[in-house]
């Protein structure tokens, strides 16, 4: 398999992990070289479609598109340790 090929193939595999989230889910994302990013900007693209999804994170490398403060009625983040990516978010209420 071609490599653009695998990639169309992981883009779909994520749109399929999206369509499993119901409202009131809870995503629990793991730390450092662990974070989904292929996931997470799939959520962030889809954010506007989904109603009270939680994302749990230790501490968010990248800032993400669904840790937009104007989007937390769809997809809210809740850090349990502050950096740069979600420090303006917190310290903005």
């Amino acid at each position: 398999m071609s490599v653009p090929e695998q990639d169309r193939r992981k883009r779909r595999l994520t749109h399929h992990v999206l369509d499993e989230v119901r409202g009131g889910d809870v995503i629990v994302v793991p730390t450092g070289v662990a974070e989904p990013s292929a996931i997470l900007n799939a959520l962030s693209e889809r954010r506007h479609g989904f109603r009270d999804v939680v994302v749990a994170q230790i501490l968010p490398l990248t800032p993400f598109g669904y840790l937009d403060p104007n989007t937390t009625e769809h997809v809210r983040h809740v850090s349990y340790f502050l950096g740069g990516a979600s420090r303006p978010g917190a310290q903005g209420g």
